[in-house]
């Protein structure tokens, strides 16, 4: 894969591996990450065999947050495309995955089937759900509010 500066990559049966590299800050986040991170993300999201992205941190800290001794980071910056396109995104599918995930360390595999199952009818009877189809069926891009 191609070499950055703050991340590790790698790709491997269908499982790409993305690593914050700088241990030494506790893995926190530059200008320079913040544009790396934005090529593997649009690197995974054209990439077809790609099922799955695990994100990790290297050393003792996933990410300790903004690195604020980076110099290049100044206060009028635009917010991250990263964050635009969550937010444009289905947030409330989004959450729903989110309470999944957390809910399934303390779950056996029933249990969270169970959750699952519930999780997935709550999200096909939301306005978010009923706008991602309408907008496949319109061949357009999605007008989602987050219900």
């Amino acid at each position: 894969m191609s070499d950055y500066q703050t991340l590790l990559y790698s790709v491997d049966d269908g499982l790409a591996t993305l690593t914050l590299n700088r241990p030494e800050r506790l893995n926190s986040f530059t200008v320079a990450m913040h544009e790396e991170l934005r090529a593997v993300l649009d690197a995974v999201a054209g990439d077809d065999t790609i099922r799955c992205l695990l994100v990790a941190g290297a050393g003792r800290g996933f990410c300790a947050g903004q690195d604020l001794g980076d110099r290049a980071v100044t206060g009028d910056t635009d917010a991250p495309d990263l964050g635009r396109r969550l937010a444009s995104g289905p947030t409330r599918g989004l959450a729903l995955i989110k309470r999944g995930i957390h809910a399934s360390a303390a779950h056996d595999l029933d249990r969270q089937l169970d959750l699952e199952r519930d999780l997935q009818r709550e999200a096909g009877r939301s306005g978010d759900y009923r706008e991602g189809v309408a907008a496949f069926l319109e061949k357009r891009e999605p007008r989602y509010q987050g219900r």
